[in-house]
């Protein structure tokens, strides 16, 4: 009977050396993937950098509606940007514009001037109707 226990405590002592191993094995292909300043870490600081990273993972998928939201914001920013800029040369066009009116009037009210002088000038030397038919009458008459 001891023997038997004995065997049963060797197989085990055995079976738990060939999980060792394993585990050990296991362990070395996992650190040959980490990086180099990653290397020196031991199972519990590996485990609370996995659980830090599956939280991160966790805030980055919570924020990625706000991210859309953001983008659709931005794109409406970039569209009222340039509404402002078209309006913004409008106004300046039109400010031009009205800089140019004093001008203009001027040059217009000269030219308003010069038709009303012209006419006036016009109506002293052409003969106005009664004047013709005096005229023309004194002709007729000899």
């Amino acid at each position: 009977m001891k023997a038997q226990q004995l065997q049963s405590v060797l197989e085990t002592a055995h079976t738990a050396d060939l999980k060792h191993t394993r585990a050990l094995d296991d362990d070395s292909r996992a650190r040959a993937l980490l990086l180099p300043e990653d290397a020196s870490l031991d199972a519990a600081a590996l485990t609370h950098a996995a659980q830090q990273l599956h939280a991160d993972t966790g805030a980055v998928q919570a924020l990625l509606p706000d991210e859309a939201i953001l983008q659709r914001h931005t794109a409406e920013l970039a569209a009222l940007d340039r509404e402002r800029q078209q309006l913004t040369e409008t106004l300046t066009d039109a400010q031009e514009r009205l800089n140019t009116l004093p001008q203009r009037r001027a040059a217009l009210a000269a030219r308003l001037e010069d038709a009303r002088s012209a006419q006036e000038t016009s109506r002293e030397l052409t003969p106005t109707p009664q004047s013709s038919r005096k005229t023309a009458g004194s002709r007729q008459t000899p």
